[in-house]
């Protein structure tokens, strides 16, 4: 059984009407009447009786409509539940530095950052040391790169070594 066609059963059935089910789903009634076809062919039973316009129920459409109904609930469920234990980490990461790193370093980080939570927008801000340690700015962000030690009121999540190197005919 085909869930597809037992949601459509399923609609067909509270509408009343292969065409207002098809309409609501801005399917072709030819789409609706098919997946009604392959239900009743694949339970051999007709779930339908036509009497005009108006589709009524037969026995064996009563009976599978509340189970039809449970099967698509218990498919909610179970999405619900999968989805909520997804990995995805999804939602924006405002990180304010300074230009002092040289914009090498942040490319490499957020590249590998980027590897690590493909959906996960970045917003890298360059600020000049006194304006990023303000109280304000602060307020307005996830992280911050900095040379210093630490910033009140934050955890430091990482450390870098950072080194100087000049050819010995400049030095």
């Amino acid at each position: 059984m085909n869930t597809d066609a037992l949601a459509s059963f399923v609609k067909i059935a509270e509408l009343r009407s292969l065409s207002a089910a098809a309409k609501l789903y801005g399917l072709p009634k030819s789409t609706l009447s098919l997946r009604l076809k392959q239900l009743e062919d694949d339970l051999k039973v007709a779930l339908f009786e036509r009497s005009g316009r108006v589709l009524l129920l037969t026995e064996a459409g009563q009976t599978l409509l509340g189970h039809a109904r449970q099967i698509l609930q218990s498919c909610d469920t179970a999405r619900a539940a999968v989805t909520e234990l997804s990995d995805d980490v999804t939602g924006t990461l405002r990180i304010g530095a300074t230009g002092e790193f040289g914009t090498a370093y942040y490319t490499q980080m957020l590249m590998a950052f980027r590897k690590l939570y493909p959906k996960v927008e970045i917003e890298l801000t360059f600020f000049s040391p006194h304006v990023l340690y303000a109280p304000e700015s602060l307020d307005m962000l996830d992280a911050v790169i900095s040379w210093d030690e630490g910033i009140e009121g934050g955890e430091t999540l990482s450390t870098a070594k950072f080194a100087l190197f000049a050819s010995k005919s400049y030095v």
